[in-house]
């Protein structure tokens, strides 16, 4: 960890040194900080809680908790081209190697002693039942206390109501650990900058909507990436504020990401990271825009704070990833289609995450939904987010290939 802050400091330096836009600058801070607590919270006496993606952050800042999003630092660790010895040290563990491979990394990397032993867990199986099982082993790794969200396969108000009660069952749990009483005051707080950030998210979700689209695949998944860390911190605003008015001028320019757009695309599921510049090929190559992914994508909102518990279960159910557990209503499918339509896209390419069963599982409903809708075409595209072994990237670019040929235009 001590090198991925030193990694986020070289590069604040540089950025502050050689001046672009601001929000790069921000980006970088903003990194830097979240680490360096996680990093320095057993020395500065302050409780770290190893999270899932979906816990409420915003309750952690508010108690003084420390939250270390586990599941994400796998990602980014795995993204710089090292650490797949992690994959041994779990499969050795006793994890099967059919695990979803952002969960072996870091069931790997807990073993192997590589990131801080956290006070508790928590977790939710919101989405990804990987997830479930992944703390279900970290629990009995760290003998340490843990809880669960247990989310809603719905999205109803009915789901929301259930959902606030788990919250509070929360509220509980991490008062136990921390021995204090949580300080609504300072949650009304953390949720107003949370809700201010996501205001700003939305915007730029609006913002992509535009002919030509103004960002790149890889360019938006910074901005996710901020919210999955400080959600409900000043940081997390004065990036999104930056990043915001920064896309509206060149929205206002009709300038796009970067080449002249011919196709519109929507990447559905996760994005391999071991090799992002898989993306920028596809956008430059075929002069295509990811104009819309999975990660980045909000249903609902903006909220309503003045209940901030009611706020976090409701915020909850936006995120695009969670439209997964509608799948038996048909939700994923109207939604994809609703997205496909809002962003003008001309082709769909859903990646197929080995050991994702939900998603892998859900890939033929989408598919077949999108087609009979709205009868663009469509890519299945088999790889995995992180480990290079599964699929390499000359075998993606092959499916690429051919998936473009068949695009008018």
């Amino acid at each position: 960890m001590e090198r991925i802050i030193q990694g986020f400091e070289k590069r604040l330096q540089h950025r502050r040194a050689h001046p672009t836009v601001k929000s790069a600058e921000y980006l970088y801070e903003c990194m830097k900080n979240y680490y360096e607590r996680v990093y320095h919270a057993k020395e500065e006496q302050r409780p770290l809680a190893c999270s899932g993606i979906f816990p409420p952050l915003e309750l952690f800042y508010a108690m003084d908790i420390t939250p270390f999003i586990l599941e994400n630092y796998s990602v980014v660790v795995l993204s710089q081209g090292v650490g797949q010895e992690y994959f041994d040290r779990a499969e050795g563990y006793g994890v099967s190697s059919e695990l979803c491979s952002i969960h072996r990394a870091a069931i790997g990397m807990a073993v192997a002693g590589a990131v801080p032993a956290p006070d508790f867990l928590v977790s939710t199986g919101h989405t990804c039942d990987a997830s479930v099982k992944t703390f279900e082993i970290l629990r009995n790794f760290y003998q340490c206390p843990a809880f669960l969200l247990d989310s809603p396969y719905e999205s109803g108000d009915e789901a929301v109501t259930y959902y606030k009660g788990e919250i509070h069952s929360l509220v509980q749990f991490l008062e136990e650990q921390t021995h204090r009483k949580l300080d609504y005051g300072r949650l009304e707080e953390h949720v107003r900058l949370s809700k201010t950030a996501y205001d700003y998210m939305f915007q730029i979700n609006e913002l992509r909507k535009a002919v030509p689209s103004p960002l790149s695949g890889r360019d938006a998944l910074r901005d996710r990436g901020i919210l999955l860390n400080s959600a409900g911190l000043p940081e997390a605003v004065k990036y999104l504020e930056a990043r915001c008015h920064e896309i509206k001028e060149q929205v206002d320019r009709r300038e796009g990401a970067g080449h002249e757009e011919r196709h519109r695309i929507i990447w559905y599921g996760g994005i391999p990271s071991f090799d992002l510049t898989l993306t920028d090929w596809l956008e430059q190559e075929y002069r295509a825009t990811i104009v819309m992914n999975m990660a980045n994508y909000l249903t609902g909102g903006p909220g309503d704070t003045s209940d901030p518990i009611d706020y976090l279960a409701r915020k909850a159910f936006w995120s695009g990833m969670r439209t997964y557990g509608d799948a038996a209503q048909g939700g994923v499918v109207e939604e994809l289609v609703k997205m496909c339509r809002d962003y003008q896209a001309d082709g769909v390419i859903f990646f197929a995450n080995w050991g994702c069963k939900q998603g892998c599982g859900l890939l033929r409903l989408m598919n077949d939904g999108v087609k009979e809708k709205l009868g663009i075409r469509t890519l299945i595209l088999d790889g995995d987010m992180i480990d290079s072994r599964v699929v390499s990237t000359a075998q993606m670019k092959t499916k690429i290939n051919e998936f473009f040929a068949m695009l008018p235009g």
